[in-house]
């Protein structure tokens, strides 16, 4: 039992690192073009019928369903002064004006950087909004009330999905794309991901937590966020071929 054992960890353990070999460089980059074919296509249908199936779902329905109610106040439940401050702060970096500022100070740094397809690509995934934006007026959720869940931050427009955690995503989800593709395996661009995973995830409690959503809401718009980075990677990708890319992209792509 142990020598078989012993020989499926092995066996593991080649696999895993021909599947590193596959997907990175020798100094830990991340390969975003290797094997995509093979589930890039699967991942975007997915998550696009996702979307689209919780979409319909609370375009049809006038009221907060059930599970929405009962989530949000479990989520308030959570309701420590600290913790609070936390998610406000978190709510804060993908809102105006941090948001926009932390953007600005990030493009200005990849492109002083001489990493310019990098900020191109950054400047693009902000395109998000209008997309984002697009829905609301489509399905005009109004936001939760206080007879229902308590409010700790009152929020004008629609709901669905939420701007700050979509936002989020075109600004954090794409800088760790770039960490992993540009910088080498180490501390910096652990504290970049890492950092820039923990905004996002607590900028998406923060919006039931804090009253602004639902939790159905901050669903969406992780889902409407993946479907538009899987798009932002492949695009990604492309930019960073040399054949087919626009003479412009090609001399910035070599400075």
């Amino acid at each position: 039992m142990c020598a078989y054992l012993k020989l499926e960890f092995e066996s593991f353990d080649k696999t895993l690192t021909l599947a590193k070999k596959c997907w990175t460089d020798s100094e830990g980059r991340v390969n975003f073009g290797a094997h995509q074919g093979r589930w890039w296509g699967v991942l975007l249908i997915l998550t696009s019928l996702s979307f689209t199936t919780l979409t319909s779902v609370i375009a049809m329905t006038d009221t907060p369903t059930t599970m929405d109610l009962k989530l949000a106040q479990w989520l308030q439940n959570f309701d420590q002064k600290t913790w609070i401050e936390l998610l406000r702060f978190a709510s804060y970096l993908t809102d105006k004006p941090a948001g926009p500022s932390v953007f600005v100070a990030i493009v200005l740094a990849l492109w002083l950087g001489r990493l310019r397809v990098e900020a191109i690509l950054l400047v693009l995934a902000q395109n998000l909004y209008f997309v984002q934006l697009s829905v609301k007026q489509i399905v005009q959720r109004p936001r939760p009330t206080a007879d229902l869940i308590s409010i700790y931050e009152i929020s004008d427009g629609f709901a669905f999905p939420s701007t700050h955690t979509t936002m989020g995503i075109a600004l954090y989800g794409t800088l760790v794309i770039i960490a992993l593709a540009r910088l080498e395996r180490g501390q910096l661009r652990n504290v970049v991901v890492l950092a820039s995973c923990v905004i996002l995830i607590l900028a998406t409690i923060s919006r039931p937590t804090l009253g602004a959503h639902w939790p159905s809401d901050a669903v969406g718009s992780l889902l409407l966020g993946g479907v538009w980075m899987l798009m932002i990677t492949k695009l990604y990708v492309g930019m960073r071929q040399p054949s087919g890319f626009p003479e412009l992209m090609r001399r910035l792509s070599r400075n």
